[in-house]
């Protein structure tokens, strides 16, 4: 049975009360701001402050999000949900939306504010579309594009009037970086079990893993689980690649040069594997290189790097860590696919937001009120 807990203060109230105004579960820390504000006129950074009060008092939970790593990203970007493990009972003067409104004292906003509003509305949407990120496995920068779409002036305004205009694509926004950090969350665990795995393999070296398999700087680093993952779901990432054109494809000599090109993808692919099986073991002054440098034969694939006082400790899996590259676990293959279609699906996913927010740019005005706009008689 949930705990009853009475919330006296009226900014506190608000707080809670706007996760049911939104109906929905989370909240980023900005869109309760705004939505108290406009309710009490607070301060915002009174308000700020409740929010934290009630975050320690354990009635709200703090969610982590994508990209967050310093704590002024994290006090800043926060997203909030009400604990279930209370029972709220407000002990305090109504809030103006549960106030029944008087109709003779009710002025609607003009609709040439409503237009002007919504310029300034879809600039957000610009920006967010020129700027929406792909998957990191396909997009590096993600976490720095995701900050360039909401750090826009009009970015957070949004949520006060896309969902009063009977449009969800905030909610698919804040989902698809909430599956981003978990498929990045599925992909580390993914790699800690090949790392594990490949350490067994070479058995009395102390290896240092590394997502880097072109430039290996120092000794005991190991590129393997890297260079397998980035295999595992690079046939998916080709086919994404490969569907995207041909969509776009205009006429069937295209649609016959992209295939053409696909089918070269995949043929480095196979020839990576013979790559794999030839490669050499080369000097660098005390150490030893298990692969290609770049004025050796493109592309350049450095797998280990190690000295060369344990060489015979290489030798020894040496033979077993290929056949572990070319034909990874049953396990691995598993959940590397599952990796692959899931990266497809928020691929799809974010066409589907692109294209709604581009139908968007064709509404005359959007819905909602907040605290931009003034009511004028």
């Amino acid at each position: 049975m949930a705990e009853e807990v009475t919330i006296s203060n009226k900014v506190e109230a608000a707080i809670i009360k706007s996760f049911d105004y939104w109906k929905l579960e989370k909240l980023p820390r900005q869109k309760i701001i705004i939505r108290v504000h406009k309710l009490t006129g607070e301060s915002e950074g009174n308000i700020a402050k409740r929010i934290t009060k009630l975050k320690n008092m354990n009635y709200l939970i703090w969610h982590e999000r994508y990209g967050e790593k310093t704590k002024e990203e994290k006090k800043r970007w926060g997203v909030y949900s009400v604990n279930a493990k209370y029972e709220f009972k407000f002990e305090c003067e109504q809030l103006p939306s549960e106030v029944k409104p008087i109709e003779d004292k009710y002025i609607e906003i003009p609709l040439k504010n409503r237009e002007d509003h919504t310029k300034r509305l879809k600039d957000a949407i610009e920006n967010w579309i020129s700027n929406f990120p792909n998957p990191p496995h396909l997009e590096k920068a993600f976490p720095r594009l995701v900050e360039k779409c909401e750090d826009h002036l009009w970015f957070s305004d949004l949520y006060n009037h896309l969902p009063a205009s009977g449009f969800d694509v905030l909610e698919k926004w804040e989902k698809y970086k909430k599956d981003i950090q978990d498929l990045d969350k599925f992909e580390s665990d993914l790699s800690k079990m090949m790392q594990q795995d490949i350490s067994k393999i070479f058995d009395g070296l102390e290896l240092r893993f590394v997502e880097s398999y072109n430039s290996l700087e120092s000794d005991c680093q190991c590129s393997l689980p890297h260079l397998i993952l980035r295999r595992a779901i690079e046939s998916e990432v080709l086919n994404i690649n490969a569907m995207v054109k041909l969509k776009n494809a205009e006429t069937g000599e295209k649609y016959e040069e992209i295939m053409e090109d696909t089918n070269s993808a995949y043929s480095i692919l196979e020839y990576e594997d013979e790559l794999i099986e030839k490669m050499p073991l080369i000097e660098k002054d005390d150490s030893l290189l298990w692969g290609f440098e770049p004025e050796n034969l493109p592309p350049s694939i450095q797998i280990l790097r190690l000295p060369k006082r344990d060489k015979e400790a290489f030798m020894r899996g040496k033979d077993q860590a290929i056949s572990y590259f070319i034909h990874p676990p049953p396990t691995i293959k598993i959940k590397a696919s599952e990796l692959g279609t899931e990266l497809k699906r928020l691929v799809q996913e974010r066409e589907n937001m692109l294209k709604e927010l581009k139908r968007l740019m064709q509404c005359q005005c959007f819905s909602g009120d907040c605290r931009y706009l003034s009511r004028t008689s």
